[in-house]
């Protein structure tokens, strides 16, 4: 009997995880003449069975509707610019710059730094760079212009955490291409490295490799839905890619913006006669599911990117906030505070700016483990878990119940203060190449130490404004007002 449609697909993707080409070849054709699908719509259609297999296959029972109470929120890889476990693309034309912004996002992560306009350090990770595009040689030399190519991580050894993937026929290794077949290696190699980022260049590089059109939006779809739900659980991915035809818009598929969490425009301006300015680049931020968009000039200079003068830093005040929530509950019996408010208590007597504040609050309510959330349209209250905690505390002067506090982990992320670095040396690693705050063990049982509490006895004072205060509650996570400076 003839095979199924249904039965060729699988067959052709046991063919493919197999490496049997003379297997795969013939049930390919055969699916061609049968039931007159295109080379386009089999390999869509092998990315989805493929994508259901790994997705599917960890739960027991589908269920029927999802809960949202059990549904994680998402974490900065690279705030501002790389959600975690998330896709990402940054586009622009020949020459703007791109991959020189890619091995500065890798410098980021590698080396536990923030990037541009954004100062909160990025937790260490191990990074992947497949230059398809450009090949080995291109990206050596670029690495070398900005330094990198001297840095211990990129170095053959154990202290190795860059990793490169480009035509080299010396070493025998050809370009990666985007198949399912290469996507398939990539997961492995990914799992077994522990790789925290990838970085792609480019989507017209990778897909041509692989016969696949990258302006083909049903192709393309399956193969970003296959990143996003097969590899983005293991590693964060940034795709870089040209200009299209249109002016202001990227190249290829729809789909190259549509699903990837965060699209980033690299411009290079132009001068009055026509002619590129040659150093000075506008960044854009098209698209943000994390946050609010932005723009900003920087400087490209012997491969080193450094924000223009006069262009705003973004940190992170989050320990702000959360001490003055902390005070609105413990001493004057608010639950939740209005943004305006946060704005009056934090930025209006000598703290950060409003943008930094709006920046904190949208990352601090989408983290994963989150310590402060919404209560309502422009409101904020504490996370329940830290709320719990402050249970047997003054609270208007009067004892609530008491309930044993676990003191707090120092080493949560918002805890850094704002345009701070850490040394490689001094920044902790775990054995994957992953900082060990970002892990949901560390995340999870973090809660206000003890000393957060109002002692008891201690009266309150009449009339205390909060905002006037040089610290907020003694002794608080995060209390002191230098934390997260600017």
């Amino acid at each position: 009997d003839e095979c199924t449609y249904s039965e060729l697909l699988r067959a052709m993707l046991l063919a493919t995880i197999n490496d049997d080409d003379d297997e795969l070849m013939q049930m390919r054709a055969e699916t061609i003449s049968r039931f007159r699908r295109t080379d386009a719509q089999i390999e869509a259609a092998l990315f989805k069975l493929h994508t259901q297999q790994q997705v599917q296959g960890k739960a027991v029972i589908q269920p029927e509707s999802l809960d949202l109470s059990r549904i994680s929120g998402m974490d900065w890889l690279i705030e501002g610019f790389v959600p975690d476990n998330d896709l990402t693309l940054i586009w622009g034309n020949a020459g703007g710059g791109k991959t020189t912004a890619a091995l500065a996002a890798a410098c980021s992560v590698l080396s536990g730094t923030g990037l541009l306009d954004h100062t909160q350090p990025a937790p260490q990770r191990n990074v992947l760079f497949i230059a398809s595009d450009s090949g080995a040689p291109p990206l050596y030399a670029a690495m070398q212009e900005m330094g990198m190519a001297d840095m211990p991580e990129v170095q053959d050894g154990p202290q190795k955490r860059f990793h490169v993937w480009a035509s080299d026929p010396e070493q025998g290794m050809t370009a990666w291409a985007a198949d399912l077949r290469g996507c398939i290696h990539l997961l492995d190699f990914i799992t077994r490295h522990q790789i925290g980022l990838v970085l792609i260049d480019s989507c017209k590089a990778v897909c041509s490799g692989a016969g696949l059109d990258y302006t083909n939006n049903q192709l393309v779809t399956a193969l970003l839905t296959y990143f996003k739900e097969v590899i983005c659980p293991h590693a964060a991915v940034v795709w870089l890619n040209h200009d299209g035809v249109a002016k202001g818009a990227h190249a290829g598929a729809k789909a190259w913006k549509e699903i990837p969490s965060m699209v980033h425009a690299i411009i290079r301006e132009e001068n009055k006669d026509g002619s590129f300015v040659n150093s000075r680049r506008h960044w854009r931020v098209t698209k943000s599911r994390m946050g609010i968009c932005r723009e900003f000039y920087y400087e490209l200079n012997q491969g080193q990117l450094q924000l223009s003068p006069n262009q705003e830093k973004v940190g992170n005040c989050l320990a702000r906030v959360v001490d003055v929530l902390m005070g609105a509950w413990q001493l004057q019996g608010q639950e939740s505070l209005a943004k305006a408010d946060l704005v009056e208590r934090i930025c209006n007597h000598g703290g950060p700016s409003r943008k930094t504040l709006e920046n904190s609050l949208s990352t601090a309510t989408r983290a994963k483990h989150p310590e402060i959330c919404r209560a309502g349209r422009g409101r904020y209250k504490l996370a329940p878990r830290i709320a719990d905690s402050l249970k047997g505390c003054i609270l208007n002067g009067k004892e609530e119940g008491q309930i044993p506090v676990v003191d707090s982990d120092p080493l949560t992320t918002r805890q850094v203060p704002m345009g701070s670095s850490r040394e490689s040396g001094n920044f902790p690693v775990g054995s994957n190449g992953k900082s060990p705050e970002r892990s949901d063990a560390n995340r999870s049982t973090h809660v206000p130490s003890q000393s957060a509490c109002t002692p008891y006895g201690e009266g309150i004072i009449p009339g205390l404004d909060l905002a006037g205060m040089k610290t907020t509650l003694p002794g608080s996570v995060g209390s002191s007002w230098d934390t997260g400076a600017e």
